[in-house]
């Protein structure tokens, strides 16, 4: 695959995470009682990343940190996921749930996964790759 259309490509997945991670913040806190999950399995996509899949990163930009190897799968995987668990409450009519779930998982789990691949995508897309 030459270097511009594979460009195109990760630039087309850090749009999409962009997308959905500006919505995440947009989410609204709903307090319910309890923190609600999804009591099945959920499969995750086959994300095929290739040569690109690993990056290094500091979790706490406010802490020095050694680096610690990344991998965008997982970040993909652990984001599809999340939203998929509040898909399906959404299905089930459960919205308050589903918006809960989303923004409590938003804050603590796949809005940083997707800090971390939109990082590692710049990167890959305008430092390595060259594409413009």
């Amino acid at each position: 695959m030459d270097k511009c259309v594979e460009g195109e490509k990760y630039k087309l997945l850090l749009e999409n995470l962009l997308n959905i991670y500006t919505n995440g913040i947009k989410l609204t806190k709903i307090k319910i009682d309890d923190t609600v999950s999804i009591d099945t399995e959920i499969p995750c996509p086959n994300v095929k990343i290739n040569k690109y899949n690993f990056y290094w990163e500091v979790f706490d930009a406010y802490h020095l940190e050694k680096p610690v190897q990344g991998s965008l799968t997982d970040d993909i995987s652990d984001i599809y996921h999340d939203l998929k668990e509040g898909i399906l409450l959404y299905e089930q009519n459960r919205f308050q749930e589903a918006i809960s779930n989303w923004k409590f998982n938003f804050e603590i789990h796949w809005g940083s996964h997707a800090v971390d691949a939109i990082r590692a995508l710049h990167s890959l897309i305008y430092k390595e790759l060259y594409f413009q």
